[in-house]
């Protein structure tokens, strides 16, 4: 029985379009990266899940190295939804702003590798790509302090960290127009809670917590705690 010409309209429609060369090669190394560190994931290897050779790779990206910087800008991106995602189920801005924690610790566990990629890169992969995408987290979590002040931090002296601050506020100042007026301080302040939330969760996937803090999520509320009463949320 034949279908009707709107039924199959319809079906071609609903059809997922078919992936890209470029985006089966992503796909294949972050397969690679569930079981294989960053150094050791090979062309070779990334070729044979996609069902190419190692040199048709080069076609879409100049080495390696792009391949897993993409991939680490991507989960740069999916850890700041994942700290918006976890402010959005809470209304005070002190649960809005732990909760962002916890959904960024979530986010982690789940993908411990990609989480590692872009806060512990190999050598070879840093590059001011990532780092510029990394203040993406720094202002989400800026944005959840928005109605904050800063208690303990004084305004940094230091001529580096103050140029710093300018860049910053030069970078992102017409996308969150808010930075412009925000002091120094409450920016480091920010900036610290940050590298914290990340480096505690770090600490908790490298194992270096099992013989002091049974409970990391605890753990984490307190260290996020400590920060939301830093910034008086």
């Amino acid at each position: 029985m034949r279908q009707p010409k709107n039924a199959k309209k319809a079906k071609a429609e609903s059809a997922p379009e078919p992936l890209s060369t470029r985006e089966k090669i992503l796909l294949a190394a972050r397969a690679e990266l569930e079981t294989t560190p960053p150094y050791a994931v090979g062309m070779r290897d990334i070729a044979a899940r996609v069902g190419i050779t190692a040199g048709a790779i080069y076609r879409h990206f100049p080495s390696k190295n792009a391949i897993l910087e993409e991939i680490a800008l991507e989960a740069i991106a999916a850890f700041d939804a994942a700290i918006a995602a976890g402010a959005r189920e809470y209304l005070s801005p002190r649960k809005r702003w732990l909760g962002g924690w916890q959904g960024a610790r979530s986010w982690a566990l789940t993908n411990p590798q990609l989480f590692e990629l872009f806060y512990n890169p190999p050598a070879e992969l840093s590059s001011e790509r990532i780092s510029d995408a990394f203040a993406r987290p720094a202002l989400t979590l800026g944005d959840l302090a928005s109605n904050s002040d800063v208690l303990e931090l004084s305004h940094p002296d230091s001529l580096a960290l103050a140029t710093s601050i300018w860049r910053i506020r030069s970078r992102y100042g017409s996308e969150f127009p808010d930075l412009r007026e925000t002091s120094g301080a409450k920016i480091l302040g920010i900036v610290r809670a940050l590298i914290e939330l990340c480096g505690t969760i770090h600490a908790e996937l490298a194992g270096f917590m099992e013989l002091t803090f049974v409970d990391h999520e605890a753990y984490l509320k307190v260290v996020g705690g400590r920060w939301a009463d830093i910034l008086r949320l």
